[in-house]
């Protein structure tokens, strides 16, 4: 099997496949999706699925039945791979690649390493796509010249990035000496193209631009003729380039004009993306930097996934150059830096100088001409002639605005002009190079400045020339520019015709092979549907196969109402348009639909569009084609089709749509079992998930109780002692008092003084005494909360009053926020209420608990800014309201904060699991997310709002006992 054959070969087989039968059709049908596989990739797969089905039942031997499936496989990966499926092709290839090692297939195993390199390419690993190139070529070898030749050649293109001096010498002469090849190979398209290829990028390198555009062409013409659409694309992208490098706009944007239309054409992301940045670039360099900017962003946006690949790398370029002109600085360093990272992962040598350059034009722009020149210096660094000037031209920049030690072995009178000279001498030795005028502008400067006036004036003239040239009209090179169009419509005109010759001895076959593919294409949908287990998935598989059945307009699927009396619609688009869900009554008599579903029959309606029935409609369509879906006696809905023409639906499309019919039935009445066993496993789910929190929270009750308990007996014994202590320092007291009293009586003249001294020290030792009443009553308040908290004996659903359950909780929450809070209960209503009260005491401490947060964290702002004022200090409140509704039905308890407050998108997530603002270790994110769910337990609803900076409110509405 030929790597890529060429159209005349190809156009061939397509007149063969109209006529073959058994196992030559099968043969046909895998060789020529191999080779429309960039040709026209959706017919490719379409073909090898027709083959994979006849490989199925065809008689063949065991290895080559085997050799063919691997091949299908390989034509799905490389379909993957260009639409931008890249796990998925690699995958793919890995598995070619090993099934055709172990059958020994040498042409296979070069062509999956040839699939493995592009990959690799696209994935921006280097190393692993040259070692697949060198693979393919050790597998080639000997056996078949054109891909052993096509290896070789990418090895060596891809080598002269890194060091294309070396490669030149070694490769160069190699593939220029055309005679030393093979005639066969020389002459075969597949392989000139690469060679061109090669040559074109060594030319480009080397910055002989007219050289590269000249190889390029023949490339593009090649890879057309030998059906490598990607390469041509790709070789039209890189003209576009040059043209870009020899400021000639208008020849580029028409080559990014042609790859941009067949790239969106073929549909392939990783192209469309390369052509949009390389337009994008062309028209940056004319200044119209807002289109320019909307092409990178479409571009960066497809190639997100090839983050790691040269031509995201390329798109990085061209971004950081439009951020430059729009004198974006700062986000044109970050973009240059990171496109240095990965131009060194990459080992691009060009994208690498590229880089460094652009970070030193921002540097300079930033005011840090010291690391600017440093940058520039390293961009000189292994680039190419052209790429060259730019960095010089930004060193001369450096020291002409800053003072900066000269260079080293300096050849003119200033640094500026130093390097302005050598980036001129530069230019001047590029064929065919436009020199630009802000390069010949700079120089004038320079010169004037040195009062040479006469070269300044003769420098500023080219300027002005260059400047007055009109290169958004005229094409470089107008002649060859006409050859290179000719050559390219020669090519597409040639494929087209052989491809016109193809269908028209095709078109004799067609009709005997219709019903037959239909069958086999049914069979495949049946297939495709019936494994889905979700329905609207299913029906968008339908509407996918049904509009290339059937002509439809309009496509629907409606499905029985649970009590049997009306019907809705699950499914519904008119000209692809979704539309809204749609109810019928059965007993409707003006729809169809009713009637089909109520006499359990087929419909075909085809009439003149005046009849009234038809003109009840919104859509003007004028056949009908409608069945009801059934599984043996049950019937399920109804489904149907709408077309603009007559007569659309003649006996084979009832045909089909019956069939589609049946299979329809079998997988939506699948996907209810599915939903119903997924229900009860949902519901089983949840109430294992109800116990498993009963449990926690009778456990998290009981350690509560034991620890009140333990509490409670030392805070017991503590207060009857300080109660008892309090006692007897009193009978003291009268004691002493009672004989100071005497004393006096006796006329002790000390006592007086005695006296003031022992009350003093009795005073504080009262007072002691009562503070440690006051903390053991303190702590019995807390152990009376903690019971009232966990309610342990109510564990169950009972009826009860929430007052005493907020209140306990408030004082629970109260010992730790005291300082920063002040809590408002303002319990209005407080009514029966059938729940679990443990369960709602959680919700309580949770919704107080966040509150109280809120309030630090916004004390914590306004410190942090500086807002308080000795004035108007800020005072956190949280108010906790019980109430009544109107109706009296529901009762209201509101948590309210002047905290924080939360964002929009916030509220709209804050009851998710696991979703949570706070910082790592500070939450889980299950706290709200559990609060929900208890509410929702207890029938009632737990909402939010909240506005940022003012404050939050969450709101809970239980149903009482009436």
């Amino acid at each position: 099997m030929e790597f890529f054959a060429i159209d005349d070969v190809v156009a061939q087989m397509e007149a063969d496949l109209a006529s073959a039968k058994g196992s030559a059709r099968l043969t046909l049908l895998l060789e020529l999706s191999w080779q429309l596989r960039q040709r026209d990739t959706k017919r490719a797969l379409t073909l090898a699925s027709e083959a994979k089905n006849l490989l199925a039942d065809a008689d063949l031997p065991t290895h080559q039945r085997q050799n063919m499936a691997l091949r299908l496989l390989l034509i799905q990966g490389e379909a993957q791979w260009l639409f931008g499926d890249i796990g998925e092709s690699l995958a793919l290839a890995e598995r070619a690649l090993e099934g055709f090692s172990a059958l020994n297939e040498a042409k296979g195993c070069a062509d999956a390493h040839w699939l493995l390199a592009e990959i690799a390419h696209d994935q921006g690993d280097g190393a692993r796509r040259d070692a697949a190139h060198e693979a393919m070529a050790v597998a080639a070898f000997e056996i078949d010249p054109v891909r052993f030749t096509v290896a070789q050649a990418a090895c060596a293109r891809f080598g002269a990035f890194r060091d294309v001096a070396a490669i030149k010498q070694r490769w160069g002469a190699h593939f220029t000496a055309r005679s030393t090849l093979p005639l066969a190979l020389e002459q075969h398209p597949a392989a000139a193209c690469w060679i061109e290829f090669f040559l074109a990028t060594i030319a480009s390198l080397s910055s002989d631009y007219p050289q590269s555009i000249q190889h390029l062409s023949k490339t593009f013409t090649l890879a057309l003729a030998s059906g490598q659409q990607r390469r041509a694309l790709i070789a039209a992208v890189n003209i576009s380039d040059d043209f870009n490098n020899l400021n000639e706009y208008q020849a580029a944007l028409e080559w990014m004009q042609r790859a941009l239309s067949l790239a969106r054409e073929n549909g392939w992301p990783g192209i469309i993306s390369l052509a949009l940045t390389q337009t994008g670039e062309t028209l940056r360099r004319l200044q119209r930097y807002d289109a320019a900017a909307d092409m990178l962003h479409e571009a960066l946006a497809i190639m997100t996934p090839l983050h790691a690949s040269r031509n995201y790398c390329i798109a990085l370029h061209v971004t950081g150059n439009i951020q430059l002109d729009r004198l974006q600085y700062t986000d044109a360093l970050d973009t240059f830096r990171l496109l240095e990272q990965t131009s060194v992962t990459l080992a691009q040598a060009d994208l690498l100088s590229i880089a460094r350059c652009g970070q030193a034009q921002a540097l300079l722009q930033l005011g840090q001409p010291q690391e600017a020149l440093l940058a520039a210096q390293a961009a000189l660094t292994n680039a190419d002639a052209v790429r060259q000037i730019r960095p010089l031209r930004i060193m001369a920049q450096i020291h002409a605005h800053h003072t900066l030690p000269p260079p080293p072995n300096i050849a003119a009178p200033s640094a500026a002009l130093h390097y302005l000279q050598k980036a001129l001498n530069i230019a001047a030795t590029i064929t065919n190079y436009t020199i630009p005028a802000d390069l010949l502008e700079a120089a004038a400067d320079e010169h004037a400045k040195l009062g040479d006036t006469a070269l300044a004036f003769q420098l500023a003239k080219q300027a002005i020339q260059v400047r007055e040239k009109p290169r958004n009209q005229q094409p470089f090179n107008p002649a060859y520019a006409m050859q290179l169009a000719h050559q390219t419509e020669q090519a597409r005109a040639d494929a087209k015709r052989h491809r016109q010759v193809a269908d028209t001895q095709a078109e004799r076959a067609e009709m005997l092979q219709k019903n037959s593919d239909a069958l086999e294409h049914l069979s495949a949908v049946g297939q495709e549907i019936t494994m889905h287990l979700e329905t609207q998935l299913i029906c968008e598989v339908l509407n996918r196969h049904v509009h290339h059945l059937l002509d439809v307009y309009v496509f629907g699927i409606s499905m029985l109402d649970q009590d049997g009396m009306g019907m809705h619609s699950i499914f519904g688009v008119i000209d692809g348009k979704p539309q809204p869900t749609i109810h019928f009554s059965l007993t409707d008599p003006n729809y169809f639909l009713t009637r089909c579903v109520r006499e359990r029959r087929e419909f075909l309606i085809d009439q003149d569009p005046a009849i009234e029935e038809l003109r009840t409609h919104q859509f003007p369509t004028l056949s009908r084609l409608m069945s009801p879906l059934c599984i043996a006696d049950k019937i399920l809905g109804v489904i149907s089709v709408q077309s603009l023409k007559r007569h659309a639906y003649g006996p084979r499309e009832q045909m089909i749509f019956r069939t589609l019919s049946a299979y329809t039935a079998i997988a939506l009445s699948n996907a209810n079992a599915h939903g119903e066993l997924a229900q009860a496993h949902r519901l089983q789910q949840k109430t294992q998930q109800k116990l498993v929190l009963q449990e926690k929270m009778a456990g998290l009750g009981t350690l509560t109780a034991g620890v009140a308990h333990e509490i409670n007996n030392p805070a017991n014994f503590a207060h009857v002692g300080a109660q008892n202590l309090r006692i007897d320092i009193t009978e003291f007291e009268q004691f002493v008092t009672e004989i100071i009293a005497t004393d006096e009586a006796d006329g002790d003249d000390g006592t007086a003084e005695i006296l003031r001294a022992f009350n003093q020290r009795f005073n504080r030792l009262s007072g002691n005494v009562s503070a440690i009443l006051n903390g053991t009553e303190r702590i019995k308040g807390i152990v009376r909360d903690l019971y009232t908290f966990t309610r342990l004996d109510e564990a169950d659903r009972k009826t009860v009053h929430l007052a005493e359950c907020l209140i306990a909780t408030i004082n629970l929450v109260r010992t730790t926020w005291q300082d920063k809070v002040e809590f408002i209960a303002e319990l209005i209503d407080d009514p029966a209420i059938e729940c679990q009260p443990a369960l709602l005491n959680q919700v309580f401490m949770n919704l107080l608990v966040n509150g109280c947060q809120a309030i630090a964290e916004k004390q914590e702002q306004r410190q942090g800014d500086h807002l308080d004022h000795p004035d108007h200090p800020y005072s956190g409140k949280l108010w906790l309201r019980m109430r009544l509704n109107d109706e009296k039905n529901t009762l209201v308890i509101e948590f309210e904060d002047n905290g924080t407050g939360i964002s929009a998108d916030t509220q709209a997530r804050i009851m998710e699991p696991f979703f949570t603002t706070k910082g790592v270790g500070k939450g889980t994110g299950l706290g709200l997310s559990m609060a929900y769910s208890i509410v929702q337990q207890h029938g009632g609803s737990l909402d939010i709002h909240s506005t940022p900076g003012v404050g939050s409110c969450f709101t809970i509405r239980l149903a009482v006992i009436s």
